[in-house]
């Protein structure tokens, strides 16, 4: 992992360019197809950020000339699908464990250049798909055929994934203060970018803990700006001094017109 990699970025997924780096000639290539991860962490995922760039990133890869399949490995919450304005029909659940062809459970997107295919029917333990063998034939079909197969993941469900396993490239949408090798693992190795919202900056340190690799649950708190946690501790300051006030009224310590004599 590099420092021009590996560094935090702040991303707008409304804004009309991405980092240099993250161009679909350096996370992409130019000679096979590449299966590519975006892992979102309990932070980006928050107000649809992380939804929200990874449809970005998958539409300006397609404009840049490659052939893209966007696929919402997010099981227990789907989102991407309203992002991309369909339906969560048919889709990778039922490709995995119903025998649906990629080609039926795929569409192009509404308003872009690429193909979609949403989370499909839910199933009791995402594992099942998330762990799945048929991942290695996958990878190797986007390969021979020189597409590239981008999956939406939760950093939740994301050890043990056979997506990411085969993954040749890994962005990572997190805040400032996580750690990608603490969320990758071994993974963070082919690491091509950190993207996180503008306001995650300012998140303070020790209110975003890094996601713990492999958990089932939700390992990041909610996330309370600076200037949330200033005006609860205004709030709380001003229901004291009323207390205080009506207190002191009451006894005759402060005199009050209509409680005091």
């Amino acid at each position: 992992m590099s420092a021009e990699t590996g560094d935090w970025v702040p991303f707008d997924p409304q804004a009309e360019s991405i980092p240099g780096t993250l161009h679909s000639s350096r996370v992409l290539g130019s000679e096979e197809g590449r299966v590519v991860a975006i892992v979102a962490t309990g932070v980006a995922r928050q107000e649809e950020w992380a939804a929200r760039s990874a449809t970005a990133l998958a539409r300006r890869w397609a404009e840049e000339g490659a052939r893209v399949v966007l696929v919402d490995l997010d099981l227990e919450n789907p989102i991407l699908h309203r992002i991309v304005g369909v339906e969560n029909g048919e889709g990778i659940s039922d490709g995995f464990l119903y025998g649906a062809s990629m080609a039926r459970i795929a569409h192009r997107a509404p308003d872009g250049p690429f193909y979609f295919a949403p989370a499909g029917t839910p199933v009791a333990d995402p594992d099942q798909v998330l762990h799945h063998e048929r991942w290695e034939a996958v990878a190797a079909g986007f390969a021979a055929e020189k597409a590239a197969l981008v999956v939406y993941l939760p950093s939740e469900r994301s050890a043990g994934s056979k997506a990411l396993q085969h993954a040749s490239s890994v962005i990572l949408l997190a805040g400032p203060q996580e750690s990608p090798q603490e969320i990758l693992g071994a993974a963070s190795a082919r690491l091509g970018g950190v993207l996180g919202p503008e306001w995650a900056e300012d998140v303070v340190g020790d209110e975003a803990p890094a996601t713990a690799v492999g958990s089932g649950e939700e390992a990041v708190p909610a996330v309370t700006p600076r200037r949330s946690r200033g005006r609860w501790i205004a709030i709380i300051l001003l229901i004291i001094l009323m207390v205080v006030l009506l207190v002191g009224g009451v006894t005759g310590y402060i005199p009050i017109p209509g409680l005091t004599q």
